[in-house]
């Protein structure tokens, strides 16, 4: 009945019972069915064995597995009765998924927010920009670092080539853009203007419709998520992100401004001076 919360690189936990400390608490075949049973298993350090810690306002958790976030760990059917079931279900929020840390107490956890690096740069929005003059500049400094997560909340107002969130300089190797094409397609672009490589994702936006966006560069890999699971990755990349004069900006491109304005609207803009990992950029798209 005891168990020892080891941090994992992703943020989240193992769970490991002191009486079989070469186990974790696992779902079983990585089930994400309600009813999917929990189980002891040697440790794989899999998803399904790794745990976001959700605490509460009550002062409890909910205990999420990283291979089916929108799940809680729970006692079936609210039983009291030993032997009664743990299994993995939908969220609903019910006292039968909540659980209390003795010994561990849930503030010294870092979860949710804390778990996240700071930002460089934040924009909440929602603004709406008008395809034509609408911008928003935020200076040289934010999204030039090494490492790189651009993140934010997209509402276009058409289907064509825009550009909604810009770093990149006309000449050189050093930058980054994202990209909307007229085919519903979204392109992350490392690099130059003239010298670049992309990660790109089909048909994933259309008019009228809210997306959340990420995209991460770190060592050569650059990545991209659409409302919070993976969809792109692009390696062995030698262009870089890190340059330190284009200015960053929302709604017109940085190094020109004649071409492929952004039209709808934008909000929760975040970029991070490091390149988040899939369960931080889920916690990002699904706060």
């Amino acid at each position: 009945q005891q168990w020892q919360a080891q941090k994992q690189a992703d943020g989240s936990f193992e769970l490991i019972p002191l009486n079989a400390p070469a186990t974790r608490l696992d779902i079983n075949a990585s089930g994400t069915a309600d009813g999917s049973q929990a189980i002891l298993w040697t440790d794989g350090n899999a998803n399904n064995q790794h745990w976001r810690v959700v605490k509460q306002d009550d002062g409890h958790v909910e205990l999420a597995p990283l291979h089916a976030l929108g799940s809680r760990l729970e006692v079936n059917a609210s039983g009291t009765a030993n032997g009664t079931k743990i299994q993995l279900s939908a969220d609903t929020n019910a006292s039968n998924q909540r659980w209390k840390l003795i010994g561990g107490p849930a503030d010294q956890i870092p979860v949710g927010p804390a778990a996240l690096p700071a930002t460089t740069y934040a924009y909440d929005g929602p603004t709406p920009f008008d395809g034509v003059a609408t911008q928003v500049s935020a200076g040289t400094a934010p999204g030039s670092a090494a490492a790189l997560t651009v993140a934010f909340i997209m509402t276009p107002s058409k289907v064509a080539h825009m550009i909604p969130v810009d770093k990149e300089p006309m000449s050189g190797t050093a930058g980054w853009t994202v990209k909307l094409r007229n085919n519903g397609d979204l392109w992350f672009r490392v690099g130059g203007n003239t010298t670049y490589t992309d990660a790109r994702v089909t048909g994933v936006y259309t008019t009228g419709l809210p997306v959340h966006v990420a995209c991460t560069f770190a060592a050569g890999t650059a990545k991209v998520y659409i409302n919070g699971i993976l969809r792109a990755t692009t390696t062995s990349i030698t262009h870089t992100v890190n340059d330190t004069v284009t200015t960053l900006r929302l709604g017109i491109p940085s190094a020109s401004a004649t071409f492929e304005k952004y039209a709808g609207t934008l909000s929760d803009v975040k970029i991070f001076p490091a390149a988040l990992t899939d369960a931080q950029v889920d916690l990002l798209a699904n706060p």
